[in-house]
């Protein structure tokens, strides 16, 4: 019943600009682009369809009202921040199936886990740390296991803390490069055509470290009041040397971060990534198959779709009509910052945080150049701001795995959650106040 009235709501709405004259200061056109809108987020918050299903939902409806053409829509689906998340993708999968991801998380329990409270740090070190790399929930794939097969002979006490420590530090590294999520390639699609000085993988890390690594630290503090003292197993630590495939996939993705670090902007980070899948098969370090069953290809459709939206809601006048309702040039720049930030973990708790990162740049277009933000910071800025999912399962599939253990309650993942939402939003604007004026 649920799904059958949402879909009559969604068809009225579609329908509504042929039925209706468009709202004051908008065109038809942008009408047409507002109900399309306002149908993606009525499915992305109700669920009733997977989100790369209202994402390609999105793309045919746009030649079909007549706002563009097939080939012009399906262009904006190629964009290169999809061949970029194609290519981590895969060299994500490859680090992975290899291992590497693995050893190095247990190397880093190695060197800090002779007590509980430096195990804890250990885990958080290593989560943020690889989830500079790769996509953060595939980095909780890979530690949570090591705490479960440890979890009979570790203090119940200890659990808690150990889980947290997981995702906290893959949630904070995830927001620290454009490899930690899909949201943030999104976002640097959609803005990219305004930039000034360009957005290099070394600038972003500029704008983004120092706000994450403070909070990594605050996380650190929070844990270690919540840890207690308790004596932990013997972990049986190998020193096997990188062999074989091993070895391969490690020089090919060490090469493949510093070729995105230091000639990102040159070379063009889809090229890069690309780069390293050709060098992957041609070193046979990863089969196809392996790619098929590791890779989420619908998550690429998601972000495509998601573009297409973008680049129509700019194009059609929607998002600068929306901001002149809601009269968001003429608020101060310290309540800005808080509202986008506010508004984003919000709409993060309730969506995919690629959806509410679209939401959010509809927003951001006609702010470009004001409030003494250039587009390149802006992308970082709601990039972060819809990707501080600490709260809720529906936020992001880290705090969904968290919470399938079984050994946090709900309760206290939305406590805590809440707790360091709102560090977030307080050092974010602390640093954006007082440190990005330096770098812009």
């Amino acid at each position: 019943m649920k799904k059958k009235v949402i879909l009559v709501l969604s068809l009225f709405i579609i329908l509504s600009p042929f039925l209706f004259p468009a709202p004051r200061g908008l065109s038809t056109e942008g009408f047409k682009a507002l109900s399309i809108f306002i149908v993606c987020i009525t499915w992305w918050i109700t669920g009733i369809a997977p989100i790369m299903i209202t994402s390609l939902l999105a793309i045919i409806l746009f030649p079909l009202l007549g706002l563009a053409n097939s080939e012009e829509t399906y262009r904006y689906f190629g964009n290169t921040a999809v061949f970029f998340l194609i290519g981590s993708f895969i060299l994500s999968s490859a680090l992975r199936r290899v291992g590497i991801t693995k050893r190095i998380a247990i190397k880093f329990i190695e060197k800090f886990g002779t007590n509980s409270k430096r195990l804890v740090l250990g885990f958080l070190s290593a989560s943020y740390f690889l989830s500079l790399w790769m996509i953060s929930h595939a980095v909780v794939a890979v530690l949570l296991p090591i705490v479960l097969e440890f979890s009979e002979d570790f203090d119940d006490r200890l659990l808690k803390p150990l889980f947290l420590s997981i995702l906290w530090g893959s949630t904070l590294g995830g927001n620290t490069t454009m490899l930690g999520g899909g949201r943030a390639p999104l976002v640097f699609a959609m803005l990219q055509p305004y930039y000034d000085k360009g957005l290099s993988f070394v600038k972003w890390m500029m704008y983004s470290f120092p706000i994450t690594f403070l909070l990594l630290l605050i996380s650190a503090l929070v844990l270690f009041k919540m840890t207690p003292e308790v004596d932990i197993p013997k972990i049986k630590i190998t020193h096997e040397k990188f062999r074989g495939k091993q070895f391969r996939v490690f020089i090919i993705a060490i090469s493949t971060i510093a070729l995105w670090m230091f000639s990102g902007e040159k070379l063009g980070v889809s090229n890069i990534a690309l780069g390293a899948v050709v060098a992957l098969f041609l070193t046979d370090s990863i089969t196809w198959r392996e790619v098929e069953e590791d890779v989420n290809w619908g998550i690429i459709l998601m972000y495509g779709g998601a573009i297409v939206l973008g680049n129509m809601m700019n194009q059609t006048g929607v998002a600068k009509w929306l901001v002149g309702i809601f009269n968001l040039n003429e608020i101060s720049q310290p309540f800005l910052i808080f509202a986008f930030f506010a508004f984003g973990i919000l709409l993060t708790e309730m969506m995919s945080n690629s959806a509410a990162a679209v939401i959010i740049t509809q927003a951001s277009f006609p702010l470009i150049g004001n409030f003494g933000i250039p587009p390149e910071a802006l992308t970082v800025l709601i990039s972060m701001s819809t990707g501080f999912a600490f709260i809720l399962p529906t936020g992001s599939p880290s705090v969904a795995m968290i919470s399938s253990t079984g050994y946090i309650e709900e309760k206290e993942l939305v406590r805590y959650g809440i707790v360091m939402s709102g560090f977030s939003i307080v050092v974010s604007i602390f640093m954006i106040e007082l440190y990005w004026k330096y770098i812009i």
